[in-house]
């Protein structure tokens, strides 16, 4: 199953569960696997079901909320002083037309 999204994203595979890890894998917390190693018996099935439905559900939200699809942000890279030597002229070009006041006035004459 395809995730839909409305910012232009393109959909992923996330829902199925080839695409995803083996429980084992999951990254549930630090403490998570010492926990249930130390329980006897838990239904584990059940608890990594749980997970990757939590997991889905956030990935869910976010494909819908976040502003992937947002210009500005695809561009912001040059806002990022340590970025500034990679780049591309296209991202410096459109903040520089967005936010003239951040570009030094120059003496032309």
């Amino acid at each position: 199953m395809m995730a839909e999204t409305s910012s232009g994203v393109k959909p992923t595979l996330y829902l199925e569960r080839q695409n995803q890890l083996p429980d084992k894998e999951l990254s549930i917390g630090q403490d998570t696997p010492t926990y249930i190693g130390s329980q006897g018996k838990l239904d584990l099935q059940t608890f990594y079901l749980d997970v990757r439905n939590l997991f889905s559900s956030a990935a869910d939200y976010m494909l819908l909320t976040f502003p992937f699809g947002d210009v500005l942000l695809q561009h912001a890279v040059v806002a990022d002083i340590a970025s500034r030597q990679t780049a591309k002229f296209s991202s410096r070009n459109l903040f520089m037309a967005l936010f003239p006041c951040v570009v030094p006035e120059r003496n032309l004459c």
